[in-house]
């Protein structure tokens, strides 16, 4: 996914939002359903620090 959109999600899931994090996953093109279904599980389990761990590379290059 774009760099903008990982750093959203990274921003996210720092705040929490799951709502905002499943408008993101619409955006996620159909073929990548093992990137939908992976994130899903981890907004349903309230996991967000794992999405930050996986985003965090992102915030940390700039």
């Amino acid at each position: 996914m774009p760099l903008e959109w990982t750093e959203k999600l990274n921003h996210f899931a720092s705040m929490g939002s799951d709502d905002e994090i499943f408008q993101l996953l619409k955006q996620v093109p159909q073929e990548n359903t093992a990137l939908i279904t992976a994130l899903t599980d981890l907004v349903e389990n309230f996991r967000f620090d794992i999405i930050i761990d996986l985003t965090k590379h992102i915030e940390s290059s700039k």
